[in-house]
């Protein structure tokens, strides 16, 4: 994919820490906004039990394929022969958003869950 934004390039790597980003701060509205809020309307003081959160990361996984599919589909209709290195690297951004958020939900979940 094309990394250069600007003048400056994004090293290759360095993509994976939206994916880190994304997850701590789905941790911090989880545990600051929907966790209040749920305790209400469920009487749980997890807000929700364990297997429904898991449930939920996995749900935002299943979405990351998608969002995936969606993108790579993209990339062939805009450049067969390239592909995707004719497309911007920020076209990944979406994608590492929707798996830490699922991270947030999923590993957080089993962490509880492993208590």
């Amino acid at each position: 994919m094309n990394r250069e934004i600007s003048k400056f390039v994004i090293p290759s790597a360095s993509i994976s820490a939206v994916a880190a980003v994304s997850m701590i701060i789905s941790v911090i509205i989880y545990e600051t906004m929907l966790v209040p809020m749920l305790r209400k309307a469920t009487g749980n003081k997890r807000g929700i039990n364990i297997l429904p959160r898991i449930c939920i990361g996995i749900l935002f996984s299943i979405a990351t394929m998608i969002v995936a599919a969606l993108v790579e589909h993209h990339a062939a209709e805009k450049d067969p022969i390239k592909g995707s290195q004719s497309m911007s690297v920020l076209w990944l951004v979406p994608q590492f958003v929707i798996v830490g958020f699922g991270d947030g939900f999923t590993l957080v979940g089993l962490q509880e869950y492993f208590l």
